[in-house]
C-alpha cells in the first residue's frame, strides 16, 4: 500500500508565517476614514438582519428556540425589529416581529409551567381512551365498562 502522506521536504507544511501584527500605515488609516466619511466604504450587512434570521431559525426548532431564550436574546431581537423598521426594511421587520411574538409566547408558556415538566397540567383531562380506528383484541371484559 503506497504512503499517502506528503513528502517531508514539502515547504508548504513548514511555511507558517505569523500573522501581521504591525500597525496600519497612516495612509491606510486616512484612506479608510475618508471612505467612511464619504460613504464609499464597503457596506456591511446590518446586524439586525442576522439577529432576525437566527430568531426565525429558532422558531423552527425547539432546541434552537430554547437556546435563544436561555441566552436572554429577546431584548436583542426586539431591538433588531426596531432597527429594521427604522431602516425601512418592512419585510425583515415583519418577519422579526412574528419570530419575536412566537418566542415570547414560548417563553411565557415555559415560565408558566416552571422548570419541572411534571408540574405542567395535562391539556387533555382524560387522555386515556381508545383511539378511533384502532381495533383492540378481545380481553374478556364487558364492552360497557
Amino acid at each position: 500500500m503506497p504512503d499517502a502522506s506528503p513528502p517531508a521536504d514539502d515547504s508548504s507544511l513548514t511555511d507558517a508565517s505569523p500573522p501581521d501584527t504591525s500597525p496600519p500605515s497612516p495612509d491606510a488609516v486616512r484612506d479608510a476614514l475618508r471612505a467612511l466619511a464619504t460613504g464609499t466604504a464597503p457596506a456591511r450587512r446590518p446586524a439586525f438582519r442576522e439577529t432576525i434570521s437566527e430568531a426565525e431559525a429558532a422558531t423552527d426548532c425547539a432546541l434552537e428556540a430554547t437556546a435563544f431564550l436561555a441566552a436572554g436574546r429577546l431584548p436583542e431581537l426586539a431591538r433588531a425589529v426596531a432597527d429594521a423598521e427604522h431602516a425601512d426594511e418592512t419585510g425583515t421587520a415583519e418577519r422579526g416581529a412574528e419570530a419575536l411574538a412566537a418566542l415570547r409566547r414560548l417563553d411565557a408558556a415555559a415560565a408558566a409551567h416552571g422548570d419541572d415538566p411534571r408540574d405542567a397540567e395535562s391539556a387533555d383531562g382524560d387522555h386515556f381512551h381508545r383511539a378511533r380506528g384502532i381495533v383492540l383484541p378481545p380481553t374478556g371484559q364487558a364492552t360497557d365498562r
